[in-house]
């Protein structure tokens, strides 16, 4: 029995007394109160009947059963109090990370509204670069930024593959569009106490480079690409033909090119363009390491026997060959070509779906 429950006895006893209840009515009032969760009523009632009723020790037990129900509810109710304190604490700590996140989430987007401005502010330059550039072919535009020419696209990308150079300029070879293929001279290292044009490199659209000589004075051992003539004619050199490592070759109004060609094994792209060239040597057919070939011919007479040999090529661009005879059923050899482009070839609607069914692989324009 618990010390703080002694001073109501007295209280209690007098209760008793005044209602003269029977010892059954209060145990049944007290089992009554148990029931309903009332220990504390109960208890009082048990304690009344320890006075009333005959049989004291059954209610001296029920009397302590109540009691340690009175010990649970109290200790139930420390519990809970400390359980709500504790998810006081714990909503008071998600309340502070909560407010931390909303912290982070503003500077957040703080910061993201300042990269914005300076993204925005990058593609404003990056469009006054792309709009001051000059394109070559309208593909690639030629920037010097942070100390290096760049190849840049137009949306203002650089265009990796093509490399940085410490001088360049744009190849357009007088505009000819045969020369698609090329997009500057480049030079890796400059030194300006000789001639820039002995270290000329020819840079094409898929980022291979070519020493590269203009003129025949600088045509060496050396020299994988020569680019020779003009518009108003002119004479094979001979002295093409003693350089056999040329993997490039562009003749531009050359109407004379001799059967030694043949001795050019390594040339892997050809490119002939004027006015001026009338037949070609069939011995161009024995360049088999040719990948690429490009004929701006405007009075050709004929080409047949040739285009077929060349099992090697990849691409074959036949911008205008005038009114040579051309056998279309030669096209049925290039099994490795990739691309052709017969815009220079006024061909009828079957001879095409002819083209088409020979070369199923392979893009072609008509």
């Amino acid at each position: 029995m618990k010390k703080y429950f002694y001073w109501v006895l007295p209280l209690l006893f007098a209760s008793a007394v005044g209602n003269a209840q029977t010892c059954k009515e209060i145990l049944e009032d007290a089992q009554k109160h148990e029931k309903a969760g009332e220990f504390f009523k109960a208890y009082q009632k048990y304690d009344i009947a320890l006075f009333v009723c005959p049989n004291k020790k059954d209610i001296e037990n029920r009397k302590r059963n109540a009691v340690k129900e009175l010990e649970k509810l109290k200790d139930n109710a420390v519990k809970a109090e400390i359980k709500a304190k504790d998810n006081e604490q714990k909503a008071l700590a998600a309340q502070q990370t909560t407010k931390k996140i909303l912290d982070k989430f503003y500077k957040a987007n703080i910061e993201i509204g300042k990269q914005r401005e300076i993204a925005d502010k990058a593609m404003e330059e990056k469009d006054k670069i792309v709009n001051s550039s000059f394109f070559i072919h309208d593909k690639f535009g030629l920037v010097y930024n942070r100390g290096a020419f760049r190849f840049i696209d137009k949306r203002g990308n650089e265009v990796e593959k093509l490399g940085t150079w410490q001088w360049a300029q744009p190849f357009e070879a007088r505009k000819k569009e045969a020369f698609n293929n090329f997009v500057a001279i480049v030079i890796d290292k400059v030194d300006y106490t000789k001639n820039l044009q002995k270290d000329f490199k020819l840079l094409d659209t898929l980022g291979n480079t070519f020493p590269l000589a203009i003129d025949l004075s600088y045509l060496n051992e050396k020299t994988e690409a020569f680019i020779y003539g003009d518009d108003d004619g002119t004479y094979f050199p001979n002295q093409i033909i003693g350089n056999t490592q040329l993997e490039v070759l562009g003749l531009i109004g050359v109407s004379n090119i001799p059967s030694t060609i043949r001795n050019l094994k390594n040339l892997r792209i050809l490119v002939l363009v004027g006015e001026q060239t009338e037949q070609l040597p069939k011995e161009i057919g024995e360049l088999h390491n040719l990948e690429y070939l490009d004929l701006e011919l405007d009075n050709l007479k004929n080409l047949s026997g040739i285009i077929g040999k060349l099992t090697n090529l990849e691409r074959l661009e036949l911008r205008d060959i005038g009114t040579a005879n051309f056998n279309i059923n030669e096209l049925a050899n290039l099994k490795k070509l990739k691309i052709l482009n017969l815009k220079g070839l006024n061909l009828e609607s079957e001879e095409e779906e002819n083209i088409i069914r020979l070369l199923p692989n392979c893009k072609i324009t008509f």
